[in-house]
């Protein structure tokens, strides 16, 4: 430590540099003390003394800035820092702030202090000033409270009062039991009803006429409806009862009507079999109250309608006709037993056969034998033998030299003439058609690979003239096709007077799209010319001069048809059936095919097809083999050809694949040989596919009741 005399008078105004204990220097706040490097300190960092002080500088009214409460201020065992009576202590030594060792107050620790509260005081004025406002405030509010309810506070009564009163707060001071009268309670407890107060307790609604108080619960203070219709003599006879609120009315049951009487209003029963009569059918019978139907003759009632009759069929029930040669017809609640065609009734009431050979010289043409037949005959073609053809003749078989006796001679030269004629026609045709087979070889071998939907037929075979005369082709007219006339479709003799083809052939709208018309006809089958029996269609061909044109007098069509006006239509009842303005003469070049009977199309059958083909610069007839494709593997494959295909139609094939049907095929007859050795339509020509040699001919046997229902003999 370091040595020196200290002054025996106290020192400790003149420190600048204490110690707070925490073994560092601590310099508060003395403006006139020097650095705290310029200090004297031990090896402990014990301030001895300070370096330089300036006493003259001290104000001693200036006050330390000591915090009371956060610091305090350690003396050491050193002069500098001794008590007033200078002793030296080893130990630190507490000394309060308010302790003086003159045994004064300090007048700078006091002088901070009261500064430092002036100025807390000063700083938060206002928060002093805001809570002081608001004390004054809550205790006003609370002064007007109790002083309000202190005047106005009602006076609690205590009084128990009667069942049926009730506490009435007369005044502030005064309340008293009143008796509970309900009748003037608002609004009414009775509703519409009148109420009754009752001396004692409780009230009663006094029910009028049409109410009533419930009778299950006989509660007197409410009311109910009155159910007079439960009474069952309210209403009279025959009236029926309906309840109303607080009354009932009464109606007529059906059956009767209101009429005024002297005792009142009554009912009477009403008639319903005045007209109009409500049975069909029957006689109408009143009833008391209601009425019935009793069924004529003939009828029977429906069970869904008792008022509807329906006709008894006799004829399918019972015949009522015995006789073999008659036929029943039912009519409206009866029935007509007549004679069969080709029967009339005797005078004893029989039906017998008529001879219409020697009835009618009409029956058949003048180059047909007529067989009379039992209740029909025949007009067989002339042949050799007596044995009846009527139609589908094979002529390639032998045939008759003569229609009549008249004509023998004659027939017999025009047959050889005709015979040596067909020869030379068809040895003619073979060379053309070897020549141009040889020619174009190479260009039908590329057609067949991937044939396409054609014109015309195409590879067909030639057919020999005369060999199925009732081959027709439909053309239209010249005066309605520019310059010449065109041919359109196939068709096929059956009748002397008919003719069959495709319907749409004679579809109107569908017609007008594939062919251009150049004049306008009165009627649409004026515009056609109908040719049959002919082999070459060229104008200018002596087979096509010499043939005789047909008119159509009418045509008919399926009421079924479908229009085959797109590609994916459907074939269906694609059959027409036309009607000549003239009947046809039998010839060696004119026949009709037969009409199919119970002849079904089977799976695999072999047909023939016969038309018109182009063969250099003609149109000469060509034929060729169909085979009927009626199995699930080769109808797939011909629908998807052609499309759909109905129940009424069947799918076939070219025999051979070379050949194919073409669009102007349309109408042209499938023709099946019977074992018979007759000729039989079994389908007519629809549609053909979009490539190879698929076709769909319609089933002429699924229409024959149809068809025979029209022919004409």
């Amino acid at each position: 430590m370091r040595t020196g005399t200290y002054p025996t008078q106290p020192h400790f105004d003149n420190l600048s540099y204490i110690s707070d204990g925490r073994d560092r220097i601590s310099y508060l706040n003395d403006p006139y003390a020097v650095s705290s490097r310029d200090a004297v300190v031990d090896r402990n960092g014990i301030v001895l003394q300070p370096k330089e002080l300036k006493r003259s500088r001290h104000n001693n009214n200036t006050a330390y800035n000591f915090r009371p409460g956060q610091d305090s201020i350690y003396a050491y065992s050193n002069a500098a820092f001794s008590d007033y009576s200078g002793a030296d202590s080893r130990g630190p030594s507490i000394r309060s702030y308010i302790e003086n060792s003159h045994n004064f107050q300090n007048p700078y620790i006091t002088t901070k202090r009261n500064r430092t509260i002036c100025g807390i005081c000063s700083k938060y004025w206002y928060i002093f000033g805001l809570l002081t406002l608001i004390i004054l405030v809550t205790i006003a509010v609370i002064i007007g409270v109790l002083v309000f309810r202190s005047k106005y506070k009602s006076r609690e009564c205590y009084l128990l009062c009667d069942p049926g009163h009730r506490l009435v707060q007369l005044n502030s001071t005064y309340c008293e039991c009143q008796l509970i009268n309900e009748c003037e309670f608002n609004p009414p407890v009775c509703g519409l009803f009148s109420c009754i107060k009752f001396n004692g307790i409780g009230y009663e609604c006094n029910c009028t006429t049409g109410f009533r108080h419930p009778s299950t619960t006989h509660d007197l203070t409410a009311c109910e409806d009155t159910n007079e219709c439960e009474n069952l003599n309210t209403c009279g006879e025959h009236q029926l009862c309906h309840n109303t609120i607080g009354n009932y009315t009464c109606s007529c049951e059906n059956g009767f009507e209101t009429i005024i009487t002297p005792d009142g209003i009554a009912c009477q029963d009403h008639d319903e079999c005045i007209v109009p009569n409500p049975c069909s059918n029957a006689r109408c019978i009143n009833t008391n109250g209601s009425f019935k139907c009793v069924c004529n003759s003939g009828f029977e009632p429906e069970l869904s309608n008792p008022l509807h009759c329906d006709d008894i069929d006799e004829c399918l029930r019972f015949n009522p006709c015995t006789d073999h040669n008659e036929i029943c017809e039912n009519t409206a609640g009866s029935f007509l037993c007549s004679c069969a065609q080709g029967y009339r009734r005797n005078e004893h009431g029989n039906c017998t056969n008529i001879n219409e050979c020697a009835e009618s010289t009409a029956a058949c043409d003048i180059n047909s034998r007529c067989e009379d037949r039992n209740g029909s005959f025949a007009c067989c073609i002339n042949t050799i033998t007596d044995e009846c053809i009527e139609c589908g003749h094979d002529y390639l078989s032998p045939r008759s030299v003569g229609m009549s006796s008249f004509t023998f001679a004659t027939s017999l030269t025009t047959i050889d003439l005709t015979t040596k004629m067909a020869s030379l026609a068809i040895s003619n045709s073979s060379s053309r058609l070897n020549a141009k087979k040889k020619s174009t070889k190479k260009i039908k071998s590329k057609k067949v690979s991937n044939p396409v939907r054609s014109k015309r037929m195409i590879d067909g075979q030639p057919v020999e003239p005369g060999r199925f005369p009732w081959i027709a082709a439909v053309l239209i007219k010249q005066q309605y096709s520019s310059s010449e006339p065109r041919y359109v479709c196939s068709a096929t003799l059956v009748s002397s007077w008919n003719i069959i083809t495709a319907a749409h052939c004679l579809d109107e709208q569908h017609f007008r799209k594939q062919w251009e018309i150049t004049g306008e006809p009165s009627s649409f089958k004026d515009i056609f010319d109908i040719r049959i029996g002919v082999h070459n269609l060229s104008l200018n061909s002596t087979d096509f001069i010499q043939s005789q044109s047909y008119s159509i007098e009418n045509f008919t069509l399926p009421s079924r048809y479908q229009s085959l006006s797109s590609e994916s239509a459907t074939v269906q009842e694609d059959v027409a059936l036309i009607k000549l303005t003239k009947r046809i003469e039998r010839s060696s070049n004119i026949d009709w095919i037969c009409l199919p009977t119970m002849i079904h199309i089977q799976d695999q059958d072999r047909l023939k097809v016969v038309s018109y083909s182009n063969i250099d610069d003609d149109l000469i007839q060509q034929q060729l083999d169909i085979l009927v494709l009626n199995n699930d593997e080769n109808k797939t494959e011909c629908q998807r050809q052609l499309g759909d295909i109905a129940e009424d139609a069947f799918c076939a094939i070219s025999t051979n694949h070379t050949s194919i049907l073409g669009r102007g095929d349309s109408g042209a007859g499938s023709m099946l040989f019977s074992s018979n050795s007759r000729w039989h339509l079994a389908g007519v020509m629809s549609k053909t596919g979009l490539q190879k040699s698929y076709s769909a001919m319609t089933n002429v046997s699924k229409h024959i009741e149809w068809l025979t229902s029209l022919v004409e003999r």
